[in-house]
């Protein structure tokens, strides 16, 4: 009967341990669907990503991460989102990458300064903006690319200062 009764205990003993280490070791990201996003995020991607659509959104519920939402699209970006919905930074996936193969930041051309919208218009008409990308690990001597539809990337210091253009044959936006 003792034996039983310390069977009964250790056995108690490794289910408490056992839950315990589930609990710690769990990720509390979900997967939910495009309509639990908040409303700042769902205008945010129709108005800058309208022709594409949302693959997958992830919500970050233990707050161990920077941001709550991540958003992938059809094309590999994945668009990242704090708790309110407001837009925070954009990744595009290595292996489908349009930008390099770093996981550098893709900026939307909203979020680039009048002036250097100006610059490219001016120096480029014609030529729409597919994506700015921002440099993250600063090992290169510019901090902004720009890439235009004809593949012209643009290249721009941290304060938007043009550095140098350049014609990439190999990339080409619609």
């Amino acid at each position: 009967m003792k034996n039983n009764s310390i069977m009964k205990k250790i056995n108690l003993l490794i289910l408490s341990f056992v839950a315990v280490l589930i609990a710690a070791c769990g990720d509390e990201d979900v997967m939910v669907g495009p309509n639990n996003l908040p409303a700042n995020a769902v205008s945010y991607i129709n108005e800058h990503r309208s022709d594409q659509s949302i693959s997958l959104v992830i919500q970050d519920l233990d707050n161990d991460e920077p941001y709550c939402y991540e958003v992938e699209l059809n094309n590999g970006e994945e668009l990242y989102f704090d708790c309110a919905g407001n837009f925070l930074f954009a990744l595009m996936d290595k292996d489908e990458s349009i930008s390099s193969e770093t996981d550098d930041i893709i900026l939307p051309a909203s979020q680039i300064p009048d002036s250097v919208v100006s610059f490219i218009n001016n120096e480029y008409p014609g030529l729409n903006i597919c994506f700015v990308e921002m440099e993250d690990d600063n090992d290169e001597a510019y901090k902004y690319e720009v890439v235009l539809a004809n593949g012209t990337e643009v290249y721009f210091d941290v304060n938007w200062n043009h550095l140098f253009t350049v014609l990439d044959n190999d990339y080409v936006c619609s």
